[in-house]
């Protein structure tokens, strides 16, 4: 039994490898063929919901900075869950 345990384990972390390699490339994908790298950057940092980047920064603030309208960093966050199986 124990050793099915941790072949279940292995099989789980495997996947989940997986996934996270495949998202990883999703976003890469998404700047490299981006128009504006920057927008879509945090576009993705906000449909992750990567604190680590984003801190407490809401969307208008960051949208501010970048010299663009929330809609689109909201559009690019939008267009990476649809594409990635992630839409909510």
């Amino acid at each position: 039994k124990r050793a099915f345990g941790q072949i279940a384990i292995r099989f789980e972390f495997r996947e989940r490898a997986l996934e996270m390699i495949r998202i990883m490339s999703l976003a890469l994908y998404h700047l490299i063929n981006s128009r504006t790298p920057n927008v879509t950057a945090f576009g993705v940092a906000y449909a992750l919901g990567l604190t680590s980047v984003l801190g407490n920064e809401r969307m208008a603030e960051r949208a501010r900075k970048l010299g663009v309208h929330k809609a689109a960093i909201s559009r690019a966050a939008s267009k990476f869950l649809a594409e990635s199986g992630g839409e909510r």
